[in-house]
């Protein structure tokens, strides 16, 4: 009991230091955020962004709303730009080669058994036929965005900017505009630099089978997990290192775990992004945190009263949901070495994240292509799959759950 009182007791004062700092936050939140608020289902005849204005002046008059948006539908767009960035970092890094080498010029072959031209010719005619393509496809947006719908590259979700931040605070209020609740969803804004464009552009009539489909290949990931893990473990046993086999005698009773443990994170961030609206960054790394922390609470610290058969146990608990305490109670005091070894693991893949070992290799990488300065910029931030806040912070709390679980029975 002493150590669930003090472990409540650090989370209260933690919270209360939260609630400052959020408050801090807050206030100190740009203009052009704090008075904007993102809309969503926004009928067809009012995408744009002359009658968008319009219908928000309706409900809110007296010269209150500063500007109106409409999302555009720049798919097409988005691919040009990116196949004209990866041309151009391309042709950079042939430069640089041809400067440092200029008796051996680079060259470039289309397949296999493609002719080998001269690389720098190559980059720079893509350069030169896609930038007017691109000039040209944006003209045609913005001359054509102001007819409303997908004629004018409209899409369903846009962006009203208010001139005080207490008229949008009431904007975000309004939740029976239409008697389709499907339609005038207003909430509030990710941050501007952390927006995915591609989400926002979305077909809604689609997002429902797709969020179905997202959720049905989860299911399958829980299912086939604990097969991987225990194929991985079968397979590490198995190898013998020799002079190294006492130290890789305590390793591989949990690789399976530690590897599906890191890659899980990969696994559910592809899903999500494939299949579900996340309309930002931090949004998606906060779905990821409460996916992957569930499946760590399985998988990690309830693993012995699992066990190998995902189904028998799933079942089990569906049929009988008051035997997981006898199931537990019978299992999980048994397994504190395996933890204590576990624990033991996730100090040195804790350390190898604090010295950040990937982002100095890139930045390494970089350097042989472009400044210092550049180069820092490019080895940034990590993947954020497995290094970003919502599976570090999913990681850390299963760790602190195995703590006091196992540090109590």
């Amino acid at each position: 009991w002493a150590t669930v009182i003090t472990v409540c007791r650090m989370m209260i004062l933690a919270q209360r230091r939260f609630i400052s700092l959020r408050w801090s936050w807050m206030r100190t939140m740009a203009p052009l955020r704090a008075n904007t608020v993102l809309v969503e289902g926004i009928p067809e005849e009012f995408q744009s962004d002359e009658e968008l204005k319009k219908f928000f002046e309706t409900m809110f008059p007296g010269d209150k709303i500063k500007s109106t948006h409409c999302v555009k539908d720049t798919s097409a767009l988005s691919v040009l730009l990116h196949k004209i960035s990866e041309a151009e970092a391309k042709l950079h890094e042939v430069k640089i080669l041809n400067e440092k080498d200029p008796a051996h010029p680079q060259t470039f072959r289309s397949g296999c058994f493609g002719a080998a031209i001269d690389a720098e010719e190559h980059y720079s005619r893509i350069v030169e036929e896609l930038r007017p393509q691109a000039d040209t496809l944006r003209k045609t947006i913005v001359e054509a965005s102001s007819k409303p719908g997908l004629e004018g590259y409209n899409c369903t979700t846009g962006f009203v900017t208010f001139h005080q931040r207490s008229d949008a605070e009431l904007a975000t209020r309004l939740t029976n505009i239409s008697s389709d609740m499907t339609e005038w969803r207003i909430d509030h804004p990710p941050e501007p630099s952390d927006i995915l464009w591609v989400d926002l552009m979305q077909d809604p009539t689609a997002e429902e089978g797709r969020k179905w489909t997202g959720y049905l290949l989860i299911v399958g990931l829980y299912f086939a997990y604990m097969p991987l893990v225990i194929g991985i473990t079968n397979v590490a046993k198995v190898v013998d290192l020799g002079p190294l086999q006492p130290l890789w005698a305590s390793i591989a009773p949990t690789l399976g775990l530690t590897i599906m443990v890191d890659f899980l994170p990969t696994f559910i961030i592809a899903i999500f992004k494939m299949f579900f609206t996340l309309k930002a960054e931090a949004w998606a790394q906060l779905r990821l945190q409460e996916m992957y922390f569930w499946f760590q609470i399985v998988f990690v610290v309830l693993a012995t009263a699992v066990g190998q058969n995902t189904r028998d146990f799933t079942k089990s608990l569906a049929t009988d949901p008051f035997s997981i305490f006898e199931t537990l109670g019978n299992s999980m005091p048994y397994a504190t070495h395996f933890y204590m070894n576990y624990i033991v693991m996730q100090w040195s893949t804790h350390c190898m994240n604090l010295l950040r070992y990937v982002n100095l290799a890139k930045f390494k990488m970089f350097c042989a292509f472009y400044s210092e300065e550049e180069a820092a910029v490019k080895s940034e931030p990590e993947d954020q799959d497995y290094y970003g806040m919502g599976s570090r912070h999913a990681r850390w709390t299963t760790n602190l759950v195995i703590a006091l679980v196992f540090g109590t029975i």
